[in-house]
């Protein structure tokens, strides 16, 4: 009886130890990445609010043609570069910091805790690129990954662009309990066709107002960078991701 009970201990641990491995595998498998049709909006959600992330002009950014990635990754979020200078023909985006009369996040202000703060430029990008990530910590509701979102649903990400400073909504420094930074909200609009940009009023992201904090690398000795925080910036955007057919 003792030796069944220990055979039944033995095989009951060796099926935990299964189970568990098999949920990480699960866990660790890669998705289908679903590659994208990438349009940058001139207006936020309310079709009124200018954006201040741009195009160049040239139409829609697809995926593998003129230096441009854009995907859903295997990891679940979404990837895109736009590698000026890496492409025939080249593509580009336009990104305005200027400072907006009546808005409050408009750079380092005085008194700004961000010593060395400035206003970056505005412009044309430096090999332009944007990344998403679960929230960290998570929020109430789990994260899906974005080609798994149920149509109709909308989901507050991480997210930085990249463009020779960074922009980082809620993202690496950013993502501290005490920022004003934004969150990015993810819509499901259809099957083939994902909304990006930043919240809306009362979407229900912990930070409501489209704030970014930028942040810019300087060389110092020996090969080495160091980050400076320029400050907070408002910096609505949107952008329509449809699937590549």
């Amino acid at each position: 009886m003792k030796t069944k009970m220990r055979l039944f201990a033995v095989m009951t641990g060796f099926a935990l130890i299964f189970a568990t491995w098999g949920s990480v595998v699960a866990r660790a498998q890669k998705l289908p990445t679903v590659s994208l049709n990438v349009t940058i909006e001139d207006t936020t959600s309310d079709l009124v609010t200018p954006t201040q992330v741009r195009s160049d002009g040239g139409g829609v950014y697809t995926d593998g043609v003129g230096g441009v990635t854009a995907e859903l990754g295997s990891n679940g979020n979404i990837n895109i570069l736009f590698w000026p200078g890496r492409g025939t023909p080249t593509r580009n985006l336009y990104f305005n910091h200027s400072p907006i009369d009546g808005q409050f996040f408009s750079g380092p202000l005085p008194g700004s805790p961000f010593q060395g703060g400035q206003i970056p430029p505005s412009g044309y990008g430096n090999n332009p690129h944007l990344y998403s990530n679960p929230p960290n910590p998570a929020l109430a509701t789990p994260y899906v990954a974005i080609q798994n979102m149920a149509l109709g649903t909308a989901q507050c990400v991480q997210f930085y662009w990249a463009w020779g400073y960074r922009d980082l909504f809620h993202f690496g420094q950013a993502n501290t309990a005490n920022t004003p930074t934004a969150f990015v909200v993810v819509s499901r609009d259809t099957v083939d066709q994902w909304t990006v940009g930043t919240p809306p009023s009362g979407f229900g992201c912990p930070v409501n107002d489209p704030v970014t904090l930028v942040v810019h690398d300087v060389a110092i000795s020996k090969g080495q960078t160091t980050t400076v925080q320029d400050g907070n910036f408002y910096l609505p955007f949107r952008l329509t991701l449809r699937r590549k057919q």
